[in-house]
């Protein structure tokens, strides 16, 4: 989060997940090789938060047939006090207890983006980026989100989440699900 020349708030989800990796409360987590971090979830209230789910895929050597595994981790980070809140291992949450984390729930690239070739995928994403940084750097400024804003960062989460990982994102986080990943 960046602070602009007129006294508003910018925050870049780009770069926050680059310097994600890097912040000690991260690496003190020991997230095991392999995995790599998901869509965050935007959770609400007095204290702006992203929950950022770290997930593992497996690559099988065939085309569009990556495994994609059950979200195990996610870090909550305070967006308004700058520093992570919170570190949920899933295996240890009631709700989260019984899944298998070590059986693929989706393969990837699923039917949405198949017709993608990297580049165009990467663009996506991209835009998706800027989707959030927009709708976040709004909720930090204490504005509401342009509603194409919105519109867009529902679109582009809808085409490139996995599917499979739809029902962690409604338990963990049902208000971000129903505003932005909902049917």
């Amino acid at each position: 989060m960046t602070e602009n020349n007129s006294a508003k708030f910018e925050f870049n989800l780009s770069d926050f997940y680059r310097e994600m990796r890097a912040d000690p409360f991260v690496n003190k987590a020991r997230i095991p090789l392999g995995y790599a971090q998901g869509y965050p979830m935007i959770l609400g209230g007095d204290d702006l938060k992203l929950a950022v789910p770290y997930l593992r895929y497996k690559i099988t050597g065939v085309a569009d047939e990556t495994m994609v595994f059950p979200i195990r981790y996610i870090f909550v980070y305070s967006i308004k006090n700058t520093g992570f809140t919170g570190f949920y291992d899933l295996r240890t949450v009631k709700c989260f207890s019984g899944i298998n984390y070590g059986k693929p729930v989706g393969l990837f690239r699923h039917e949405a983006v198949k017709n993608l070739n990297k580049n165009e995928y990467r663009e996506k994403q991209k835009e998706l980026y800027g989707a959030y940084s927009a709708v976040l750097t709004a909720a930090l400024n204490g504005e509401e989100p342009d509603p194409n804003t919105e519109a867009q960062l529902r679109s582009l989460l809808g085409l490139l989440l996995e599917p499979s990982l739809k029902p962690f994102y409604r338990v963990f986080a049902p208000d971000f699900f129903n505003k932005y990943l909902a049917d």
